[in-house]
């Protein structure tokens, strides 16, 4: 009983040691300033462990299907340029102002798809990174998982290549001869 009263009464302490640095302001919510070595590290393991355990329950479908990859065009043009760029596309100078920094998606290595899905369907707090679920379908967010998934395999011609197949009106059915 004595043990189970004092383990009581530090857990009480240290609530309330959190609750009066919390209402004393102590802490620096500035956009500008990092993280501190121990927080960054809590913050991305509990982000990178949460995320790989949803991600876990996903059954990707194929993602190679050009069409699919055409509309993820379309939509990263859209939705994730503006911060995250593209090879031979700079993020816009908003995106400097985050914390943390937007990921450069065209750089490093392929993620897991049922992790990018789950990323894009449900967003991550205080990143800047919003959820899509709530306003795209899920077939649109496959084909923009399957873009961001190929990024890193993109040079910059490719990914212009793969915009102007966007921006290329679909073909149009041949004319009808006027009467004569």
């Amino acid at each position: 009983m004595k043990i189970a009263l004092t383990v009581l009464a530090v857990l009480l302490l240290a609530a309330g040691c959190l609750f009066a640095v919390a209402w004393g302001g102590f802490v620096d919510v500035a956009a500008t300033e990092p993280h501190s070595d121990l927080v960054e590290w809590f913050l991305v393991t509990s982000r990178d462990r949460a995320i790989a355990r949803r991600a876990a329950r996903l059954d990707v479908p194929p993602l190679d299907d050009p069409r699919l990859l055409r509309r993820g065009a379309e939509l990263y043009a859209a939705h994730c340029l503006l911060c995250h760029g593209a090879p031979g596309v700079d993020p816009q100078p908003l995106a400097r102002g985050l914390n943390p920094l937007p990921p450069d998606l065209h750089s490093g290595a392929a993620d897991d798809p049922a992790r990018i899905y789950w990323i894009l369907d449900h967003g991550i707090r205080m990143t800047g990174m919003p959820a899509y679920g709530p306003s795209l379908r899920s077939a649109d967010l496959w084909a923009l998982t399957a873009v961001v998934r190929r990024l890193p395999d993109l040079s910059a011609e490719d990914y212009a290549h793969l915009q102007e197949t966007v921006a290329a009106p679909a073909a149009a059915p041949a004319a009808a001869a006027p009467a004569p």
